[in-house]
C-alpha cells in the first residue's frame, strides 16, 4: 500500500508540473547535425547531450530533437534528475515536452527519497 501510495504521489507531482510546461532547453551537445532539407525540424545531437525541461535536468549519449513538436528521442545511459528528489535511468526515452511525459525503456530504475524502482519500462 505505502508503494502504490508513493508511486500517486510521483504521478500527481508530474501532472502538476505538466500544467507549466515550457520548451525543452538543450544545454548541451558534443556534435549537432541538422538537414533542412530532409526535415526542417529535426536536429541530431551526439555526445554528452544534456538538456532540461521546467525543473528537470536529462542526460544522454545521443538524441533526436523534434522543435515544433517538442519532442526528444534520447538513446544510452539516460539520467534525469528531478529537483533532489527523483531520479530515473534507462537506456532509451522518448521525451513529450508539452505534456511533460516520458517513456524510458531498458533497465530502467526510479529512486526518490523513499522507495527504488527497478524495471524494464515505465
Amino acid at each position: 500500500m505505502k508503494f502504490l501510495f508513493h508511486i500517486l504521489l510521483l504521478l500527481l507531482s508530474i501532472s502538476t508540473i505538466a500544467q507549466n510546461s515550457k520548451r525543452i532547453e538543450i544545454l548541451n551537445a558534443d556534435n549537432t547535425y541538422a538537414n533542412a532539407n530532409i526535415h526542417p525540424d529535426y536536429w541530431r545531437l551526439i555526445g554528452n547531450v544534456s538538456f532540461k525541461h521546467n525543473d528537470a535536468i536529462m542526460t544522454c549519449d545521443s538524441a533526436y530533437h523534434y522543435n515544433a513538436e517538442n519532442k526528444m528521442e534520447a538513446f544510452g545511459k539516460i539520467k534525469i534528475n528531478q529537483g533532489d528528489s527523483i531520479t530515473l535511468t534507462g537506456e532509451m526515452l522518448t521525451y513529450f515536452g508539452k505534456e511533460n511525459k516520458a517513456d524510458i525503456k531498458g533497465d530502467v530504475v526510479l529512486i526518490d527519497k523513499h522507495m527504488t524502482l527497478n524495471t524494464e519500462q515505465v
